[in-house]
């Protein structure tokens, strides 16, 4: 359990940064080569990055500010906590990277994900 709690904490976040900065490095260096479709996923994993970075390190924890917005005794544990923060984040950006990859044979799919990412 330790190890998950010290996994959840901040490890996790420099994975995510490293995934989207090689995604938003990728999409740039091989723009004309890629599909539009990879594009997309690319730089969808590449925003999820820089909304965790927003989220989560700038200006340091936005579930633990609503937790305490919302007055619990626990701002470290509920209702929002590191654990589903790190699933829900952490899981998208390498959902988006494995579509980026996928992403020529289903390149329609992948256009839906982004139209609907965005509602």
């Amino acid at each position: 359990m330790n190890a998950l709690r010290a996994w959840c904490s901040q490890p996790w976040l420099y994975v995510v940064y490293g995934i989207g900065t090689l995604n938003l490095c990728i999409a740039i260096f091989l723009w004309n080569e890629l599909s539009t479709a990879q594009v997309i996923a690319l730089l969808l994993s590449a925003f999820i990055a820089a909304h965790v970075l927003d989220e989560n390190s700038c200006p340091s924890g936005f579930f633990y500010m609503n937790n305490l917005g919302f007055g619990s005794k626990r701002p470290l544990v509920c209702p929002q906590n590191s654990l589903t923060n790190m699933i829900t984040n952490l899981g998208a950006t390498v959902f988006f990277r494995t579509l980026a990859i996928c992403a020529p044979a289903i390149s329609v799919q992948v256009a839906t994900v982004r139209c609907s990412s965005t509602f």
